[in-house]
């Protein structure tokens, strides 16, 4: 008969800037491999970890639809979720005015570490008095910050307050139907049956003992993309594929 442990109790993780310590520590340890490793959790218990110089790597390691929008970017530039400023750098390196967004506070304080302008928020906090853009980035698959299909006409309303006329945005996302994996295809099908996209993401960031708390992350294919923005003030003007599942998204402002 098998032996039963002692029961233990269990803590939940603290609620914090998981996000920007997991920077901060790869970059007080001179950007170097090992030394820092983003956790993704899925609320299906799925977990992935990546480390977490990828958000520091120059343009050699980049997908090339991270490259194609910054070579497109013009202009006043908003780099929106820009984390320690891998894609900013480049941008001011070529001479463009860039500010990044970012609401963790330790990513935005390595941006600027690095020498970067930072707002500190989230595209809910901005408005006119943050200026207007010439050209708004979403990179690093930050089309997901469309949140869910319901949230995402709000945030392509915002993101036309905070536009210039004529302004585009450039985004970048992954197909999420572009895989057999089965967890992945279950997930799917989860989120259909409760009337939701497929690619429907509810994620939390960990670093050790520390949790962000759960947010809505889209990932969509470009028929439902296209879908999603008619009828926002924006239209969609090319959907390039890139490597792998991922594509840039370029739209214009219409309004």
């Amino acid at each position: 008969m098998a032996q039963m442990t002692d029961m233990v109790s269990v803590d939940l993780p603290k609620i914090g800037d998981a996000f920007g310590r997991m920077i901060a520590r790869c970059w007080a340890a001179g950007v170097v491999p090992g030394a820092s490793y983003e956790i993704v959790e899925r609320s299906d218990g799925f977990i992935a970890a990546t480390d977490a110089v990828k958000y520091f790597g120059e343009r050699p390691s980049w997908l090339v639809e991270e490259a194609w929008a910054c070579d497109a970017a013009t202009g006043r530039v908003l780099d929106i979720g820009c984390g320690p400023g891998r894609h900013a750098l480049d941008l001011q390196d070529r001479g463009l005015d860039v500010t990044g967004l970012e609401p963790s506070r330790g990513a935005a304080d390595v941006a600027r570490d690095r020498g970067i302008t930072v707002i500190d928020g989230s595209l809910e906090t901005m408005s006119e008095e943050d200026g207007v853009f010439d050209t708004l980035l979403l990179l690093g698959n930050n089309l997901g910050l469309l949140g869910t299909a319901r949230q995402a006409p709000t945030v392509l309303d915002t993101l036309a307050v905070i536009a210039k006329p004529g302004a585009r945005i450039l985004a970048t996302g992954a197909d999420p139907y572009s895989t057999s994996s089965p967890e992945h295809l279950a997930y799917h099908e989860r989120n259909r049956a409760e009337g939701r996209l497929g690619g429907q993401l509810v994620i939390r960031v960990r670093d050790r003992e520390l949790s962000t708390d759960w947010f809505d992350y889209l990932l969509v294919s470009p028929d439902e993309l296209a879908d999603v923005v008619a009828p926002s003030p924006w239209r969609l003007d090319e959907v390039r594929k890139g490597d792998g599942s991922g594509y840039l998204a370029i739209m214009s402002l219409t309004a």
